[in-house]
């Protein structure tokens, strides 16, 4: 039986990315919550999960810290990956001035607060997940909204990159715990 690997987000989630370098061939399931992952831990349903511990920018990760002190799981193994935030967009999209609408975890719109600073008349909306958010930008099919997310989220969810990363620091990387 294929090994299961739990993750919370969808497809192109930093921790999905995580899951897929650790656990190559394995069946990675996306979760709704972090709860909903340390669930499937518990339950047996996933032999492992990749969850963010901390972040070099905005710090721990309150809620994950939490769990594992509810849980009582261990964590097996951590490691980091740099964290490249990009702005996607619709392939069409050219002018980031038509640009309304900002949708990404409430983490990652704090990791790219100069940009959108910068860029005032850009609403941002906070999401349960960055690749959530490139997930829903690509269903909406409006050319004023955008997402927040991954390279990788982009490829996966038919978007593209419209300028490179943009988090407000470069040397931006998240400690990952296998549990």
């Amino acid at each position: 039986m294929d090994k299961v690997v739990a993750y919370q987000g969808v497809k192109g989630a930093y921790s999905y990315i995580v899951a897929g370098k650790l656990f190559p061939g394995a069946k990675l399931v996306g979760c709704a919550t972090f709860r909903d992952v340390f669930e499937m831990v518990k339950s047996k349903k996933a032999d492992k999960a990749a969850v963010p511990i901390e972040n070099s920018i905005v710090g721990s990760v309150a809620e994950v810290a939490e769990l594992l002190l509810e849980y009582r799981l261990p964590v097996l193994a951590e490691t980091s990956l740099a964290i490249e935030h990009q702005l996607l967009v619709l392939p069409g999209a050219k002018d980031i001035n038509e640009i309304k609408f900002v949708h990404s975890h409430p983490k990652a719109l704090e990791q790219c607060e100069a940009f959108l600073k910068e860029h005032l008349w850009m609403t941002a909306i906070a999401e349960f997940d960055t690749a959530g958010s490139a997930e829903l930008v690509a269903k909406k099919h409006d050319p004023t909204h955008a997402a927040i997310a991954s390279r990788e989220a982009g490829e996966l969810w038919g978007l593209k990159s419209l300028l490179g990363t943009i988090q407000s620091n470069l040397r931006n990387y998240t400690k990952f715990g296998i549990i």
